[in-house]
């Protein structure tokens, strides 16, 4: 049975990746920026509003040189799948949250960026 819960986001690095040990895996941890403009009637640009989506990629220790193009500034595309994680916090709340899995990323160049307008 195939799964529609997969996404694609272009956007930019904010921090270099945060590397860790994950079992006998490398977990690494960042955070990309999607800006909006907002346009007045004028279609003049009147703010823009940033958002950040937190990701999670995990690799074999031999795969882990590929975390090496989450560094700051990177524009990527990320692609994977969502997952669902439930936890219960410490004061005894359930929680659940959507992670993003990044299982592969891209550099957008101008190439592939025409319709972004980057």
């Amino acid at each position: 049975m195939k799964t529609f819960n997969h996404f694609s986001v272009s956007g930019r690095i904010g921090k270099d990746a945060t590397i860790a040990n994950a079992g006998n895996n490398k977990k690494a941890t960042f955070s990309i920026a999607l800006n909006t403009a907002h346009k007045n009637a004028a279609g003049e640009t009147t703010s823009t509003a940033t958002a950040w989506i937190d990701f999670e990629a995990i690799r074999k220790p031999e795969k882990a040189n590929e975390f090496e193009a989450l560094k700051k500034g990177a524009f990527l595309t990320i692609n994977g799948p969502f997952e669902a994680n439930e936890f219960d916090t410490k004061e005894g709340k359930h929680r659940q949250v959507i992670v993003f899995v990044a299982t592969s990323w891209e550099p957008v160049t101008a190439d592939n960026n025409e319709e972004k307008g980057e």
